[in-house]
């Protein structure tokens, strides 16, 4: 049964009136509420449509919490007429009229949310990708209702962008003190996090209500709650990771007093009873992108958040937030859409596999050209686009998956092949994005099994590694364990097996898989003087220390890896920020030779060394390089595009029709001074319509394989002036000779004749002779409306 108590039902007369007044107009109504955290929006508001309704929740702890509170008001059970949709877990009938659903679940299966009469997207304020894209392809939709809610929002501005109706409710929240423990920097920091919580809880002792602690994520929630298990309070976690009964745990009555240890999930998305006091780390764990690769790293949170996050001590009565940085830091005043500060690989990717193209759906914040370009990029380098950004049977697949593209594509690869167990599982670690190693023991040997794999470390650790005796992190082992389990079954293959009857991975095939997913995968070595970076075409890395490749390279140098297979990549430190540089670091890798990345096909084939044979046939050496190293070469006969390189090699460095170059690069020259001085006013060239050829070296080249040479000794048929630039008209040769020479010949000096004509000057440059003064200004071509230098004992002197 509806709360009549809330503070949400002061705008329910409105909200009434909006809907039925556009379902009058035959189109569905377009809402946009704005209403703190503990009006009761999330529990209430969907329930106030007729008809279906589908609510997209960010999160799936929300998702599902929510969920399960509405089946309760109702009075009905769970996945009858109330259900919820979240990744692994749903819960939904033939008889489901309210259905909580988080975003992926929705694109994923866009076509099968079409029919809801109702469309509500919650905690818009959040500002990720996929609730933007669902709102650009939601207001298309003109017969559905559509109502964007969220506690702390841009309202006007929104409600202004979707021509709807904007309404208000206001929260009865009671005053809160904010009380700074800083670190040793002004801005939220991850260091001594554990004793600065410690003191917020001394100077809460004396304070009402249970402790709500907001951390990053998962492993700092495991780190304060070993620090604080000896302190009696009631210990609940809540993150994304847990199960609807954990999470209900949050909810429960408790003898003792609650220490609730959470992610930003509980910033807005629930209400959680009984909370006087909130202790803020101001940390949020964030996607980051480097080269289209995605990493979690730490950052501050913005003031809306930390506003929101203490208020969360204010619902039942006043209360103490405690923030642990200084209250001389300045943060950003509003948390960034993730549209303009995050990789658009996503965004771009669903909304292909949509049959949609970016640039014609309409968003609160258009994306920047230069992200879309970069997206589209790493999507064709994944083979998810095609050359004309259309989705490939590769992209379909891999946004169907929940996972990041790069480890997505992996999988793809690895389908049908003996490897692919041991993919799965590499990638269920990598899906972590936490350090899953933590230290080298004593029997660490039983993970790396002396095949210098980190790939092949992680996949052991998965299968049989025990956290203790490995020194794995307990937290992100038993993620990844989940992870595998649940793609295992995603895939139809056998759950993991005990640890004694495990098998052991492949690293060989495990990494020809990653060179055939993406290229970019290998890297090889880079040596300056007493250090080694890897470059794979684009940003040279470093090898972590924390990567048992690393410890070759402190061995002796014919040891150390000529190539690198790399699975996964961060970065560490921020440009400009405390003079620290941005350096990329290989965290998982394996050794590698550069005949394995010649047999997977990295690289380009380049032309070198061409000649001709005793018979006139053109022979040439054809190298396979890849990030400036040659992988491998064979001399061949070329033909084709090859052949095409090769004939001109020979013809710019005059093996073949000697002089042919030297005269068409004057030609090409004077061409393009030509279509200069027709565009200078009153001059004697102008009016001339020229359009003068490209660079004779792209000249050659195109005009070698117009003229049909494909075969080794097609060269012979040709003759000198087919491959000679075209000479100028014969109206134009003699005035440009006389007036405009590009050099001249003046006594024992020759000098070339250098135009600027931006700045209507002409310097002559003296090429040999070295004379001491220039030649009188009546020796010189006229150089009609051009100041003229000449160069003579190492001074410019202006002569006219």
């Amino acid at each position: 049964m509806p709360d009549e108590r809330l503070p949400i039902h002061e705008v329910r007369a409105a909200f009434d009136a909006s809907v039925e007044q556009a379902r009058r107009g035959g189109r569905g109504a377009r809402i946009v509420l704005s209403a703190p955290t503990g009006t009761g929006k999330s529990t209430e508001v969907p329930r106030w449509f007729p008809g279906s309704v589908l609510v997209v929740e960010p999160r799936r702890v929300a998702c599902r919490s929510l969920a399960a509170r509405v089946a309760s008001l109702q009075g009905v059970e769970l996945g009858a007429e109330i259900g919820y949709a979240v990744r692994d877990d749903v819960r939904r009938g033939p008889r489901t009229r309210l259905l909580f659903a988080t975003p992926g679940m929705v694109l994923n299966d866009f076509g099968a949310y079409e029919s809801f009469e109702s469309v509500v997207l919650d905690e818009f304020h959040e500002r990720r990708l996929d609730v933007d894209l669902l709102l650009a392809l939601y207001r298309e939709e003109t017969k559905a209702d559509l109502l964007v809610m969220s506690a702390t929002l841009q309202a006007e501005r929104l409600a202004q962008a979707l021509g709807a109706t904007l309404l208000e409710a206001t929260s009865r929240a009671f005053p809160v003190r904010v009380e700074y423990l800083p670190g040793r920097e002004p801005l939220p920091e991850r260091g001594g996090l554990e004793v600065r919580v410690r003191e917020a809880l001394k100077r809460a002792e004396s304070l009402a209500g249970d402790i709500l602690v907001f951390l990053p994520g998962k492993a700092e929630i495991a780190a304060i709650g070993a620090e604080c298990r000896d302190l009696g309070y009631q210990l609940v976690e809540l993150h994304g990771g847990l199960s609807l009964e954990h999470q209900a745990r949050v909810f429960e009555p408790s003898e003792r007093r609650k220490l609730i240890l959470a992610t930003n999930v509980a910033e807005t998305s629930l209400t959680i009873p009984g909370v006087g006091v909130v202790i803020d780390s101001g940390l949020v764990r964030r996607t980051r992108y480097h080269a289209g690769r995605g990493f979690l790293s730490l950052a501050p949170i913005a003031s809306d958040s930390a506003e929101q996050r203490a208020g969360r001590a204010g619902r039942t009565g006043p209360g103490v937030a405690f923030r642990l940085w200084s209250p001389a830091a300045v943060l950003e005043a509003l948390t960034p859409p993730e549209i303009r500060r995050e990789s658009l690989v996503p965004l771009v990717l669903t909304s292909a596999a949509l049959g949609r193209r970016v640039e014609d759906l309409q968003f609160v914040d258009t994306p920047a050209e230069h992200a879309l370009d970069s997206a589209r990029a790493e999507l064709e380098q994944l083979g998810a686009l095609d050359a004309t950004g259309q989705v490939t049977r590769v992209g379909c697949e891999l946004a169907g998956l929940p996972l990041d593209p790069a480890l997505g594509r992996l999988i793809v690869e690895a389908r049908g092949r003996d490897a692919f167990d041991d993919v799965v599982d590499l990638v269920a670690a990598l899906a972590t994005g936490r350090r899953l190693v933590r230290e080298v023991t004593d029997f660490s040997s039983e993970l790396e099994a002396g095949d210098y794999s980190d790939a092949c470390v992680l996949i052991r650790a998965v299968r049989k590694g025990r956290a203790k005796r490995h020194g794995l992190d307990p937290q992100a082992l038993a993620e990844a364990r989940q992870n595998a389990r649940r793609l295992r079954r995603a895939f139809g293959r056998a759950e993991l097996p005990p640890p004694e009857h495990a098998d052991d991975p492949s690293g060989e095939a495990v990494g020809r898989i990653a060179l055939q997913a993406d290229h970019r995968a290998g890297y090889v070595a880079r040596r300056r003087k007493r250090s080694i970076s890897w470059s794979s075409g684009g940003t040279e890395v470093e090898l972590g220390r924390e990567s048992v490749v690393s410890r070759l390279l402190a061995g002796p140098d014919h040891l150390h890896p000529e190539a690198l297979v790399v699975f996964e990549t961060r970065a560490l430190g921020v440009p400009g920020v405390g003079g620290r540089a941005n350096r990329i670091i290989a965290t998982c890798a394996q050794r590698a030779s550069l005949r394995d990345l010649f047999v997977a096909g990295l690289g380009r084939e380049q032309v070198t060394k061409p000649s001709l044979d005793e018979r006139g046939h053109v022979r040439a050496v054809v190298q396979r390089v890849h990030a400036g190293k040659c992988l491998g070469e064979s001399e061949t006969t070329p033909s084709g595009e090859q052949l095409v390189d090769a004939l001109c090699a020979l013809v710019l460095r005059g093996t073949v029709f000697r002089g042919v170059a030297e005269r068409s690069e004057l030609r090409s020259r004077q061409w393009a001074l030509v279509a200069q001085l027709s565009k200078l006013p009153a001059g004697p060239l102008e009016g001339f319509s020229v359009d003068p050829p490209p660079p004779y070296v792209d000249w050659l080249r195109e005009r070698i394989a117009t003229l049909g040479v494909s075969q080794p000794a097609d060269w012979q048929l040709l003759d000198a002036t087919d491959l000679e630039l075209p000479v100028l008209p014969p109206e134009i040769a003699p005035l440009l000779e006389r007036e405009f020479p590009l050099s001249l010949h003046l006594g024992d000096a020759r000098y070339r004749v250098n135009y600027d004509l931006s700045r209507k000057q002409v310097i002559l440059e003296a090429t040999s002779g070295h004379p001491k003064k220039p030649p009188p200004a009546n020796y010189l071509p006229r150089f009609h409306g051009l100041r003229v230098f000449v160069e003579a004992g190492g001074t410019l002197h202006r002569v006219r």
